[in-house]
C-alpha cells in the first residue's frame, strides 16, 4: 500500500512540474453524438429554421404541384416566382398568410387562388406568339386592385351639365361609343381617307381606309381607355382594315402585324379580361418583364 502511495505522489509531482513549465493540461477528448442520440432542443429548432417547409413544382404548361406545411405564403411566392420566371407579387396581408396545402398535377391558376382570394394575371398577346405571362399580383379581398404595368397616358374631357346626377363618366363614355357606332353604320364617301373607331362593353370595331397601322392602333387605345407603349420603330406601313364588334383580345390575329401587341389583364377571380395597352413597334412582341431575383 505505501508503495502505491509513493508512485501516486510521483505522479503528481511529474504532471505538476509539467505545468510549471507551461505546457497544457491534454482535455480528455469530446464524446461524439451517435445517430441514435437525440439532438438538443436548440439544435433541433435550427435544423427546423433552415429546412424547407414547402415542395414546389410548376411545368412549361403551368400544371403545378405543391405541398407547404407551415409556410408563409411570401415564401412560396419567392418560389412561384422562379418556377414561372415571372414576378409574383404579393400584398402584405397575403404574404403573412401561414399556408398549409397539399395539391398535385393541377393548373397553376389553382394554386394561385388557394393563395389569395384575388389574383391578377398579366399576360402578352401578339399574333405570332402564344399567350406570355408578364406578372402575377395577388391580394385580399376588399383590397385595392394593383396597378397595371402600363398605365393609361390619355384623357378625357367631360363637358356638359353636372346637375344631372344620372350622368356619370361611364354613361358619357356609352353615348360616345353609340355615337361611333352610328358613324361606322354610314357609308363614307369612296376613295377617302377614313378612321373610324368604336369600343363598347369590350368589342371593337374599325373602319380604316389608307391609314397608317400605328394611327389606327393609337386610336384604339384612345377609344378604349388603355394605355400605349411603344419598342422600337413604328409601322408606317399604310393598311385597310374593316372590323366589327370583335373582342380586342382578337385584334392582334386579326391584324397580323409583327409590330403590334396587346397588354392584358385577367381577374382569376372573376373570370374576366380587359385590355391593359396597345404595344407598338419593331420590339412590340417582344415580352417585356421585370427582372426576377436570382435565388439566395
Amino acid at each position: 500500500m505505501t508503495s502505491i502511495r509513493r508512485r501516486t505522489a510521483a505522479v503528481g509531482t511529474i504532471l505538476g512540474a509539467v505545468a510549471s513549465l507551461g505546457f497544457a493540461q491534454v482535455k480528455p477528448a469530446p464524446v461524439l453524438q451517435s445517430a441514435a442520440t437525440p439532438a438538443s432542443p436548440a439544435a433541433a429548432a435550427l435544423v427546423s429554421a433552415v429546412a424547407p417547409t414547402f415542395i414546389l413544382k410548376v411545368t412549361p404548361q403551368h400544371v403545378a404541384s405543391l405541398t407547404a406545411k407551415d409556410t408563409k405564403a411570401s415564401e412560396i411566392g419567392k418560389g412561384l416566382t422562379q418556377e414561372l420566371k415571372v414576378p409574383v407579387k404579393m400584398s402584405a396581408l397575403v404574404a403573412n398568410q401561414n399556408i398549409n396545402l397539399k395539391m398535385s398535377q393541377v393548373p397553376v391558376e389553382r394554386v394561385l387562388l388557394s393563395l389569395a382570394p384575388q389574383v391578377y394575371i398579366d399576360y402578352q398577346l401578339a399574333w405570332d406568339t402564344p399567350e406570355t405571362w408578364v406578372g402575377v399580383e395577388l391580394t385580399g379581398f376588399n383590397e385595392r386592385e394593383p396597378r397595371t404595368p402600363v398605365e393609361p397616358r390619355a384623357f378625357i374631357v367631360l363637358a356638359g351639365s353636372t346637375e344631372d346626377e344620372n350622368v356619370t363618366a361611364e354613361t358619357i363614355a356609352n353615348d360616345q361609343a353609340t355615337r361611333d357606332e352610328e358613324k361606322l353604320s354610314k357609308e363614307p364617301p369612296k376613295e377617302v381617307p377614313v378612321l373610324d373607331v368604336a369600343v363598347k362593353n369590350g368589342l371593337v370595331s374599325i373602319r380604316a381606309r389608307k391609314q397608317m397601322a400605328a394611327a389606327v392602333l393609337l386610336e384604339v387605345a384612345s377609344k378604349a381607355g388603355m394605355g400605349f407603349e411603344t419598342r422600337g420603330d413604328l409601322d408606317q406601313s399604310i393598311i385597310d382594315v374593316d372590323v366589327r364588334s370583335m373582342p380586342i383580345e382578337q385584334l392582334p390575329a386579326a391584324l397580323a402585324r409583327s409590330g403590334f401587341a396587346l397588354l392584358m389583364r385577367r381577374n382569376l377571380a372573376t373570370g374576366g379580361t380587359r385590355g391593359v395597352a396597345v404595344l407598338l413597334g419593331s420590339e412590340a412582341s417582344k415580352v417585356k418583364k421585370t427582372p426576377v431575383p436570382a435565388p439566395k
